[in-house]
């Protein structure tokens, strides 16, 4: 690793130390003709430890788990393209981060900190549509994940798409959702009716990345105050024509 690279490593956790771990999400978008595991939040896309994505699978457009190259970098990884891939899924664990008094962060779980405030253990979902999936789209069982309840890739921006937050196959009541985080990150939090169901328009005729979150309270865990997990799952819409 040279030494710019190092310092944009170091510059990044810097900056995620500075504000809410929950809050920075994993999706997958191309990237130089691959599908790169992007790592930030909202517009950023920020470098990170490769090892913290403990999982990634791909399946086709039958949903049937496929082989794939996983490209890991200093600084992020990737999956090298291939036509049969229709729908790739990734975890991340980023770990326990604990807010000290004095406002500061440190990637330390609470019996290891000193002055802390309180302890998050962080967990990232990605799922991303890469290519054409065949008729509806399946839960793939991840301990949170986001289904698109209408196959996106036949929409256009301004069309609206109903989701379903799953956790282990089971609806998420209450989550809240961020309809799109890329473009929009600022924009009012939804949240799922009592079936983990909700309505959103698609925003981006180009990439769109949705994102749910929930947290967890664990008051008997000697390690953290809760357990924090968001999911997203990202789309693009093709162009017309130039």
């Amino acid at each position: 690793m040279t030494f710019y690279r190092k310092l944009a490593l170091a510059l990044s956790i810097t900056a995620l130390s500075a504000s809410l771990a929950h809050s920075h999400g994993l999706w997958i978008a191309q990237r130089h003709g691959d599908n790169a595991l992007v790592y930030g939040h909202g517009a950023t896309d920020e470098a990170y430890d490769p090892a913290k994505v403990v999982e990634l699978k791909v399946y086709d457009a039958d949903f049937k788990p496929v082989d794939f190259k996983r490209e890991t970098l200093d600084d992020h990884a990737f999956v090298v393209a291939d036509k049969r891939h229709a729908v790739i899924t990734a975890v991340m664990d980023n770990g326990f981060w604990t807010e000290k008094t004095d406002g500061s962060w440190e990637q330390k779980s609470k019996a290891e900190a000193t002055d802390g405030k309180h302890t998050g253990r962080y967990y990232k979902y990605a799922t991303s549509l890469v290519g054409h999936a065949h008729g509806a789209f399946k839960p793939l069982g991840m301990p949170l994940e986001i289904v698109p309840l209408a196959n996106p890739s036949d929409m256009k921006a301004g069309d609206d798409l109903q989701i379903q937050v799953l956790a282990n196959g089971k609806p998420v009541a209450d989550a809240k959702v961020t309809a799109e985080y890329t473009t929009a990150s600022d924009a009012p939090i939804l949240k799922t009716d009592a079936e983990g169901k909700l309505t959103i328009k698609i925003r981006n005729q180009g990439l769109n990345v949705i994102v749910a979150s929930t947290s967890e309270k664990t008051p008997d865990s000697t390690e953290q105050d809760d357990i924090g997990r968001l999911a997203t799952f990202s789309f693009t819409l093709g162009h017309g024509p130039e």
